[in-house]
């Protein structure tokens, strides 16, 4: 419970500077070539500032992330993984809770119709759960690396 603060702010920055690594793979002809689910980001950062896009990410996955602190800790007694073996109980969670947040994002068009050609491509859920596990990954790593738990 000591380091939520931090774990919660850790994992906005992540969110918040992989989304705009994904504007740049989205808008760079060779990375974009590459990869449909890629390039069919391009105009749901067309449609916005690339900084409000990262706020949007960082503040989505923050939201997600409530709801997995509030389910570990039911389920676990955890509220921020201290060591790999509660991290890969937060992982299973928060697969599932990003699965579904992204279902719900797609479902509801949080963020307009502009994520329709991603959705369209990469289907809703799978990429939702692997990308909040990859946030809460990092933010352990970096949180480890700084001392925070």
């Amino acid at each position: 419970m000591k380091y939520i603060f931090q774990f919660f702010i850790l994992v906005f920055i992540i969110s918040f500077i992989s989304d705009l690594l994904l504007n740049f793979a989205a808008h760079n002809k060779f990375i974009s070539s590459k990869s449909g689910i890629i390039a069919s980001l391009r105009s749901y950062f067309d449609a916005s500032n690339p900084v409000y896009c990262g706020i949007n990410a960082g503040l989505t996955l923050v939201f997600a992330l409530i709801f997995n602190v509030i389910i570990t800790r039911i389920l676990f007694g955890i509220t921020v993984p201290t060591n790999i073996q509660e991290l890969l109980k937060v992982l299973v969670v928060a697969f599932i809770v990003g699965y579904f947040t992204d279902i719900i994002i797609y479902k509801l068009k949080v963020f307009g119709n502009q994520l329709d050609p991603y959705y369209k491509q990469a289907g809703a859920g799978l990429l939702g759960g692997i990308a909040f596990d990859f946030a809460i990954v990092c933010s352990y790593s970096v949180s480890k690396i700084l001392k925070f738990i």
